[in-house]
């Protein structure tokens, strides 16, 4: 028996390093290797870039010329309500008219993309503010695939294109700001809408509760865009 004893508590402070480790990395693997692919195209020069349809005059299309080496292209992953922002590989759809009260509701609506808040306007209404919020967390296997979708949107900068698809339309949205707000007392202002504006919202750090962060961009542009 002493020596069951032995063997147990020499091996007890293995398995429960051994145990955390492990959580630790099914906990925060999805924002390291976020990270690391991020700035691996960073220092290797990789571009995102929108794919041109094949159904609308490239004319038509609002993009640009040229195209720079090493891009990778990107197919929006739904253009019926959908977001795609190129410079963090953000690829994702949009489940329409989410309660933000409903907390079931629209945790269940986050499983499966980027939830439109019920209370906000669409990209093709005058004057709109299109309020998206999501996941930035890394808990994958409660809060599905979509959990860690907007890990990366702190380093958006101003002036930064978004692309938001609507209904065969892609809207172009310019960053105009970016606010941290430390609890969760959100002035209304950051709802109101002074003209047609997408409004991102999130958790901030990655997987914790501890701020929120609300991105603000202008409409630039609307073009036709269908798959």
């Amino acid at each position: 028996m002493s020596k069951f004893k032995n063997f147990f508590f020499s091996i007890l402070p293995k398995v429960l390093v051994t145990t955390g480790l492990l959580i630790f990395i099914l906990s925060y693997y999805q924002f390291a290797w976020a990270e690391i692919r991020y700035y691996y195209s960073y220092f290797t020069g990789t571009n995102y870039q929108l794919e041109v349809s094949r159904n609308v005059p490239v004319e038509k299309q609002g993009f640009e010329n040229v195209i720079k080496e090493g891009t990778v292209k990107i197919k929006p992953i739904n253009t019926k309500f959908g977001l795609v922002i190129e410079k963090i590989n953000l690829n994702a759809p949009i489940i329409k008219d989410v309660p933000v009260i409903e907390e079931k509701t629209y945790l269940e609506a986050l499983k499966q993309g980027i939830a439109h808040a019920s209370f906000s306007g669409y990209p093709n209404q005058e004057n709109a503010n299109v309020y998206l919020f999501a996941h930035s967390s890394n808990n994958f296997w409660t809060l599905g695939k979509y959990s860690s979708v907007f890990n990366q949107i702190h380093k958006l900068d101003l002036k930064d294109r978004i692309n938001l698809f609507y209904e065969g339309k892609r809207y172009v949205y310019e960053v105009e700001n970016k606010i941290l707000i430390n609890d969760f007392k959100v002035d209304e202002t950051i709802y109101e809408s002074f003209g047609p504006t997408l409004t991102l919202q999130t958790c901030y750090p990655a997987g914790t509760t501890l701020n929120r962060l609300v991105i603000r961009a202008s409409l630039v542009g609307v073009f036709d865009y269908d798959k």
